[in-house]
């Protein structure tokens, strides 16, 4: 508990520990052992009969010249108090394979604070008590937290995209399978679906489901949403329909566009679109506002009911305009769009390639099972950019193909799961 005073936690440890020791005939091998605990404090306190020690010596009897001693502690890091004349003999003790020196310095330091305040502050609560050399705080208060861009937070998604149709019409920006889209065509085909979209009311802060497998027709209906103003929120066609109105509900979505694969929950109040269909005139300016209401991505609901994020233009213009300063990426990359649209890192694979002018590679709906289909398709799409989970980048370092897609592979970006040493290591070595 943070509001805890320092002298309280350590008499309320020492009183649970105290009522332990009834217990303590059971070994740890009883009890399955394991990593249940990495460190080890220890109280030495020996009687010593100084009284004892002189009448031998005058008696002539055997004589101690000097008391030495050297240990080592098998546990990471070990606090042995020893009395010492009128005060006590601090000493942290640690393995050097798992602890560095500079690190059991720090760890001293920490102590050493917390004494201090214990003794100046004793009611001070444990929640405010500083462990941190003036140094360190500002390592971490002010150092790690140094990532403003300097880029221009402003704009809309759609802007971005734009910027590359009007910059490189005649560049690839789309492809999946055989088929291929340049920026231009992308452009016609965003342009007619918005303007259907438009038609239909969507505008600004209205929500619009898009129901479709991962393929072409799934990116223009992305960007024709943002494009005719609205914010998408992605249904995947092989969710349930009660989870479907469930989000319906919940991000008040007022139209969704779907080809028919899978099951739409029967509701009046929401239109259904499909994807291709004549356009109905040029698309009217909505005015997004940067603030504006992009798209809601909705968690899995593994812990409960899934619940609807909100992201605003300002927000994923910044980090997409981040990423690719970072990256360098631009004309001539190629970023593999395999994720699930329920997962929030599609929306990054979508859109990075096409705000850098980039070619967008998309695999082929449940394409993301199978590896090998994965790097055959990064080998012949040129594949520069890619995410995996470290479960997908084990399977694919142990297949031969793996060394076929190295030659164009600049950037890959590991997350979701925990990313080993183990397993970094071996995929730096390929």
């Amino acid at each position: 508990d943070p509001r805890e005073p320092l002298l309280g936690l350590v008499e309320r440890v020492q009183g649970e520990q105290a009522a332990l020791l009834e217990h303590q005939h059971a070994g740890l091998a009883e009890i399955g052992a394991g990593a249940l605990f990495d460190t080890l404090l220890v109280l030495e306190s020996y009687p010593v009969d100084d009284e004892a020690v002189t009448r031998a010596q005058d008696a002539g009897g055997l004589r101690t010249v000097a008391v030495d001693g050297q240990d080592a502690t098998h546990y990471p890091v070990a606090l042995v108090v020893q009395p010492d004349g009128e005060g006590w003999h601090l000493a942290v003790r640690y393995r050097p394979d798992l602890v560095t020196a500079e690190q059991a310095e720090r760890m001293v330091a920490a102590l050493r604070a917390v004494l201090d305040a214990a003794v100046a502050e004793p009611e001070r609560p444990v929640g405010r008590l500083d462990v941190l050399a003036p140094a360190e705080r500002e390592l971490v208060v002010h150092g790690w937290n140094t990532t403003a861009t300097g880029l221009p937070h402003t704009g809309d998604l759609w802007g971005l995209v734009a910027e590359q149709v009007a910059r490189t019409p005649d560049a690839l920006a789309v492809a999946c399978g055989e088929v291929e889209l340049t920026y231009g065509a992308l452009d016609e085909r965003v342009g007619a679906l918005a303007a259907r979209l438009r038609a239909t009311g969507v505008g600004p802060e209205r929500v619009v489901g898009v129901h479709l497998e991962r393929s072409v027709e799934l990116v223009v209906a992305l960007l024709a949403v943002l494009r005719a103003g609205g914010a998408f929120v992605p249904l995947q066609p092989d969710w349930p329909a009660a989870r479907i109105a469930s989000m319906y509900r919940t991000a008040g979505v007022s139209t969704v566009i779907s080809a028919g694969a899978g099951e739409l929950p029967a509701d009046p109040a929401v239109a259904v679109l499909h994807p291709r269909g004549p356009a109905t005139g040029p698309v009217p300016e909505p005015g997004v506002h940067p603030d504006g209401l992009a798209y809601v991505i909705f968690t899995s609901g593994s812990t409960g009911v899934p619940k609807g994020a909100s992201i605003r233009h300002r927000a994923i213009c910044a980090r997409l305009r981040w990423q690719r300063g970072l990256l360098g990426f631009g004309p001539g990359d190629a970023g593999l769009f395999k994720a699930p649209m329920g997962f929030d890192i599609s929306v990054n694979e979508v859109l990075l390639p096409l705000v850098c002018g980039a070619t967008l590679v998309v695999a082929e709906p449940d394409g993301e099972r199978d590896v090998e289909y994965l790097l055959a398709l990064m080998r012949r799409r040129g594949v520069s950019y890619a995410y995996v989970v470290s479960t997908m980048l084990d399977t694919m370092l142990q297949m031969p193909a793996v060394a076929d897609v190295v030659p164009a592979l600049r950037h890959l970006w590991c997350g979701g799961e925990v990313l080993t040493p183990e397993l970094f290591d071996r995929f730096r070595a390929v």
